[in-house]
């Protein structure tokens, strides 16, 4: 049991590390990899019987639906940084269009 709690315990911290680490989230590879192990050990203690939770069924259940939302919520929190990041970069070019156009204007 000790041991479960270390290895969940350090794959929530892989999981924080993945996501407050620019390099990393942007790694697809990385990211993606982090992801897939997120759905898979989440759908693993959902359907396989771990030592010590046989009494405690909602500390399992918790435990499966915390992995699956991490999954789902990193590729939230991924996507709205490259969406925002996108914006700022066109929204600078739509700014130095403007500058070249107002430019163009005055000659």
């Amino acid at each position: 049991m000790t041991n479960l709690v270390v290895v969940v315990g350090l794959l929530l911290v892989a999981n924080q590390i993945v996501m407050r680490v620019e390099r990393l989230w942007r790694s697809s590879p990385v990211f993606l990899s982090m992801q897939t192990f997120n759905v898979v050990t989440g759908i693993a203690v959902l359907l396989i019987p771990i030592p010590g939770f046989e009494n405690f069924m909602a500390g399992k259940y918790a435990l499966g639906v915390i992995f699956l939302f991490r999954a789902f919520w990193n590729v939230h929190e991924r996507r709205t940084n490259l969406w925002n990041e996108k914006q700022e970069e066109l929204e600078a070019e739509v700014q130095r269009q403007r500058a070249l156009l107002a430019g163009r204007e005055e000659s």
